[in-house]
């Protein structure tokens, strides 16, 4: 058996704040779905819907978006100060392994290829040579013919 709804048990309209909405539109901004901002904040679907598709909600939702933008971009800019300073630390231990006779030969090399890596060296590099020149003078005339033959038929200049 059901009761019977009396004033005291109805839910009463709640009236939500400027902050609310912009909570609301900052949580948007930050990719959270509709349901999940209702969710979050304790607000019917629809509220949130009608805010977002507002003149005022489609400002606060781009400021929103602006600050979240900028708040990242800073967070990315603090990030890559500390990892720059870390970067000088980081190539003093890479030094010390190598140069230490003491770490394994395997430490060293995996140093000394991470530091190559990070200055820009190839890893391989091909490197071609011309042969040394043929001292003949030594051979017969014999042996200068048969190494002409010999250069004839392995196609050599």
């Amino acid at each position: 058996m059901t009761r019977p709804a009396t004033a005291s048990s109805r839910k009463k309209p709640q009236r939500v704040g400027a902050t609310v909405r912009e909570q609301a539109m900052a949580l948007l901004a930050e990719g959270l779905s509709i349901a999940e901002v209702s969710r979050r904040l304790g607000l019917h679907r629809r509220t949130v819907e009608k805010w977002r598709t507002t003149t005022a909600g489609a400002a606060a939702l781009e400021t929103a978006k602006e600050q979240a933008s900028e708040a990242f971009q800073s967070t990315v800019e603090a990030a890559r100060s500390k990892l720059s300073a870390a970067a000088v630390e980081a190539t003093d231990v890479l030094l010390a392994v190598l140069r230490d006779a003491d770490s394994d030969p395997g430490s060293r090399l995996r140093a000394a290829s991470m530091i190559f890596d990070r200055v820009g060296l190839p890893r391989t590099q091909r490197l071609e040579t011309p042969p040394a020149p043929l001292d003949t003078s030594k051979l017969s005339p014999e042996q200068l013919d048969q190494l002409d033959a010999l250069l004839a038929v392995i196609g050599a200049p």
